[in-house]
């Protein structure tokens, strides 16, 4: 992702599990060009890896998707940070998630 002051950050994602259609699990981490990890520009206390759970469920003619995650092989402190975190990552995934909707809404028109 390139952030407007132009800094870019790399993610690198290792799965763990992959259930289609109804379970993903991974580990992400931010990361160089080199695919090491690296801490993240939030700040030194970020943890260098998060473990998520995303699930995908029928509602009616919808599907729920819902994601966990938690910091792994953290500290303490990493494990604070991260979990104050929440709000603000709900934010993002939810707007990244009604981009998605908005975007495959409109393969279905054409």
């Amino acid at each position: 992702m390139k952030l407007p002051d132009g800094q870019l950050m790399l993610g690198k994602f290792l799965y763990r599990e992959i259930v289609a259609p109804e379970r993903l699990v991974y580990v992400v981490s931010f990361s160089d060009e080199q695919e090491g990890i690296v801490r993240s520009p939030f700040g030194p206390t970020w943890p260098l890896e998060m473990l998520n759970a995303v699930t995908f469920s029928e509602q009616g003619i919808r599907t729920a998707v819902t994601l966990r995650g938690k910091a792994i092989n953290a500290t303490e402190e990493e494990r604070r940070t991260f979990e104050a975190g929440f709000t603000s990552m709900k934010q993002g995934f939810t707007g990244t998630l009604d981009q998605l909707e908005q975007y495959l809404s409109t393969m279905s028109k054409g």
